[in-house]
């Protein structure tokens, strides 16, 4: 086995297990959350039921939403190159394709792998082993690629984890309050559930803002860091066209959809083959 197959093998290990523990953690706090909150007498607590009824409700939202939000990662593809793409008519409006990503020496930016052109924000993915339309990173906890027909989802699954995590520690810690910190040593399952969804919650809030910014930059992770290693050029973002075109190009257009994980009156960006861009652009095409 060369050291390229034991380096795939390793990485397709390491994803499963990633994912694996993803599934873990989900169904852990599925059933301890509501043992702890709910079950009468349960390490000694007694009158929760009524008092914390309310609690359970609020979580059961924020999860269900979390769950429907980690499905559809999971499930729906982040996007393909379409085989039009790669001899489109110029000369029909439908597909009138503007490139904006070019190599050095100006020519359009090709695949060497997949063997074709590569719209504007694509990227390939060497654990896919394709390229990926408006490719974000791929996310080895849901083992997909995050791209441009499944980023509304990951940022509502992290935002949605969050908060349900958030939930969890707020009344594990009420409870372990009450019933005084000395008898969480006699209840194992309380101290591991405040150990755990607060370590969680911290890291998921950091994810949270990260991609939050990103959002309203307009900006792909991999964008971000490819711009960071050009700290001079971070500013230099042709794809942003303000906060809140921003927010609708992924999203979508009414905000009362935004945090449903549904793809609902979103904006048709060439099916992510094409983006609009800023001045910044136009005045480095004029130079």
């Amino acid at each position: 086995m060369t050291k390229n197959d034991n380096n795939k093998t390793n990485s397709w290990i390491s994803v499963r297990l990633r994912f694996f523990c993803s599934l873990t953690v989900i169904i852990f706090f599925s059933i301890s959350f509501p043992l702890t909150i709910l079950v009468p007498g349960f390490n000694d607590s007694s009158d929760y039921f009524n008092d914390r009824i309310v609690y359970l409700i609020i979580f059961g939202i924020l999860y269900c939403l979390m769950i429907i939000s980690f499905i559809q990662t999971c499930l729906i593809d982040p996007g393909v190159v379409p085989d039009w793409f790669q001899e489109p008519d110029f000369t029909s409006d439908r597909f009138r394709i503007i490139v904006v990503e070019k190599k050095s020496d100006g020519s359009k930016r090709f695949c060497t792998k997949c063997k074709f052109l590569k719209p504007d924000r694509t990227h390939h993915c060497r654990i896919c082993g394709r390229c990926v339309l408006k490719m974000d990173h791929h996310c080895p906890w849901v083992n997909n690629c995050i791209g441009y027909f499944n980023y509304k989802y990951f940022f509502l699954l992290i935002c949605y984890s969050f908060a349900s995590l958030t939930c969890v520690y707020i009344f594990s810690l009420e409870k372990a309050m009450k019933l005084g910190f000395d008898s969480i040593n006699d209840n194992i399952l309380l101290f591991i559930q405040l150990f755990i969804s607060g370590v969680l919650a911290f890291f998921l809030f950091t994810f949270v803002i990260f991609h939050t910014g990103l959002i309203i930059n307009n900006f792909t992770t991999i964008e971000f860091f490819e711009k960071k290693m050009r700290s001079r050029y971070l500013h230099e973002n042709y794809y942003n066209v303000g906060v809140w075109k921003n927010l609708t190009r992924v999203l979508g257009n009414f905000p009362l959809f935004w945090f449903l994980p549904i793809r609902i009156c979103m904006v048709d960006q060439g099916k992510g083959t094409s983006f609009d861009v800023n001045n910044l652009y136009a005045q480095a095409f004029e130079n």
